[in-house]
C-alpha cells in the first residue's frame, strides 16, 4: 500500500462544492480543511503509484475551484495510529 498527502489550494468561495466533489473519488482516506500556505490536505491510500497518477493528474485536476496541487509520497512513517493506542 503507498500513502501520500495531497495538499490543495482552492478558490475562494467554492470549497463547499469542492469537497463534495473530492469526497466522491476512490483512494481518499481523510479530507483536512487547514490553515497556511494550502487549503486542503488529503490523506490517500493506493496500491500502485499509477492510481495515484490517476487521482492526482486525471479525477483531482479536472475538479473546478482547485488551483494548485502538490503531492507527497509517504516513504516511512515513524509512528502510525496503531503504535499510539
Amino acid at each position: 500500500m503507498i500513502k501520500a498527502y495531497i495538499m490543495l489550494n482552492l478558490s475562494l468561495g467554492n470549497t463547499k462544492k469542492i469537497l463534495e466533489e473530492i469526497k466522491k473519488l476512490e483512494y481518499i482516506d481523510s479530507i483536512s480543511v487547514v490553515t497556511g500556505p494550502v487549503d486542503v490536505v488529503l490523506t490517500v491510500s493506493v496500491n500502485r503509484l499509477e492510481e495515484l497518477y490517476n487521482l492526482t493528474y486525471e479525477k483531482l485536476s479536472s475538479i473546478q475551484g482547485i488551483n494548485n496541487i502538490s503531492t507527497y509520497i509517504v516513504e516511512k512513517e515513524m509512528l502510525s495510529e496503531e503504535e499510539q493506542e
